[in-house]
């Protein structure tokens, strides 16, 4: 009788327990600031045309630090700015050649996160 290892194992054998979302969601990085967990993750806004466009649509560009979350990011924008988020996106901008005279260069990348804020509020990005 040959004995098969690579056999796979019932189901209910494979099945462990399962923690309830809430128990999960209770284990997640801390979010508050008052020991400054979040002053590293909004590096600064990001200005550019379509920034600018977004901003009519209540939703605004950050540059953010490669490690932040979204939960991070929302606590962040709502201590900083006292203001209610509704919805937060990211995305990676990669980096780039750039060629200056004869010399080729990389242009750096970075991490970007556009907040759409709750009606009823704005932020002032720049100072009229």
């Amino acid at each position: 009788m040959a004995f098969n290892i690579f056999k796979k194992k019932g189901r209910a054998a494979q099945k462990k327990e399962e923690k309830p979302k809430e128990a999960v969601l209770k284990q997640a990085a801390p979010v508050s600031d008052h020991d400054g967990l979040l002053s590293h993750v909004l590096q600064r806004p990001h200005i550019s045309e379509k920034a600018g466009i977004l901003a009519e649509r209540n939703e605004y560009a950050f540059v953010i630090s490669p490690r932040a979350n979204k939960r991070q990011i929302k606590a962040a924008v709502e201590d900083r700015y006292k203001v209610k988020v509704a919805k937060v996106w990211t995305s990676r901008i990669p980096s780039k050649k750039r060629k200056v005279g004869k010399r080729v260069g990389i242009k750096q990348g970075f991490r970007k996160a556009i907040v759409k804020l709750t009606e009823g509020h704005t932020i002032e990005v720049l100072p009229r």
